[in-house]
């Protein structure tokens, strides 16, 4: 299962000025994940910036983004899947 991220903020509609941001050291962001979370057993958190400075994205940082995708990727990840599902399906039906 993946979970979209945004690509403009949802406080502001700025667009992203910082991406995968992580604070380092003992400190992490004060605000709660605003998409599903993920569990994981490091809970510091990954998150994006806006131009305006509002955090959002908010998602655990030790998931290395494996369960979310940005919305702007998901065409072209439809379309190379698409692509590779055909080449898959000309294999198959040459085995036959």
């Amino acid at each position: 299962m993946q979970y979209i991220l945004k690509t403009k903020c949802p406080k502001c509609e700025a667009g992203i000025a910082f991406r995968n941001g992580v604070l380092y050291g003992l400190n992490d962001i004060t605000e709660e994940p605003d998409v599903p979370w993920v569990k994981v057993k490091w809970k510091r958190k990954r998150f994006d910036k806006c131009e305006n400075g509002h955090n959002f994205n908010i998602r655990p940082y030790a998931d290395y983004d494996d369960h979310y995708i940005y919305e702007d990727i998901i065409r072209k990840r439809i379309k190379g899947l698409k692509k590779e599902l055909k080449d898959l399906e000309k294999i198959n039906a040459e085995q036959i």
